[in-house]
């Protein structure tokens, strides 16, 4: 992990941006993480995409739309370093991304929640779930997007998708800062998943 890093970031600082495309820097990252053999390899390709957005920032945006697919695949990878990695940099780029950023990168998302394939709505909603950590302009403005896209894929057969919604839906609950509503947040949940079994105690909560 740290081999890669170590290469691709002192390249960056010396030669610019440029070096994404003019070294292949991106081409052998993803040729990495595309490397079904080598778990090592896709946690590191993985964890060096997370290392570039910290410190380009929102210059690393025009590459994101390029890495969704691998990160919606490793969402779902057989090695659990490489899954969490994931999460950990998905949540570095989404707080990164700026609000056109945002609009670039959830048509994507919202695509992959009608997929049949249920492993790439689960990865869909994990990044959508890692949208709570944009910077709270850019959430402001994805919110009322994707929580009723989130609210509706609750009702998917497949329990890991269910679970991962929920999650979800947690996630972007906890980024409300009214202390008075944040209370309610699990309720609320609970009312949203379970409507049968929580929404009388959680009416009489809020009432």
């Amino acid at each position: 992990v740290t081999g890669v890093q170590t290469c691709a970031l002192p390249i960056l600082k010396g030669c610019g941006i440029g070096a994404l495309k003019n070294l292949a820097i991106m081409d052998t990252l993803i040729g990495y993480v595309e490397d079904k053999s080598n778990a090592a390899a896709r946690e590191g390709g993985i964890s060096t995409f997370d290392c570039l957005s910290q410190r380009l920032g929102k210059l690393f945006e025009p590459y994101v739309i390029r890495i969704l697919p691998l990160l919606l695949t490793c969402f779902g990878d057989a090695s659990l370093p490489v899954r969490q990695t994931t999460a950990d940099a998905s949540k570095t780029i989404m707080h990164n991304l700026s609000a056109q950023g945002v609009k670039l990168v959830l048509p994507s998302l919202m695509e992959g929640l009608e997929d049949k394939a249920w492993r790439t709505k689960q990865g869909s909603i994990q990044l959508l779930s890692a949208m709570a950590w944009c910077a709270p302009k850019q959430l402001s403005t994805c919110l009322p997007m994707i929580v009723p896209k989130l609210i509706a894929v609750l009702a998917d057969p497949h329990p890991k998708v269910h679970a991962a919604a929920q999650h979800a839906l947690e996630e972007v609950g906890y980024t409300i800062c009214n202390p008075e509503v944040i209370q309610l947040v699990p309720d609320i949940l609970n009312a949203i998943g379970y409507p049968t079994k929580h929404t009388v105690s959680c009416l009489e909560k809020l009432l």
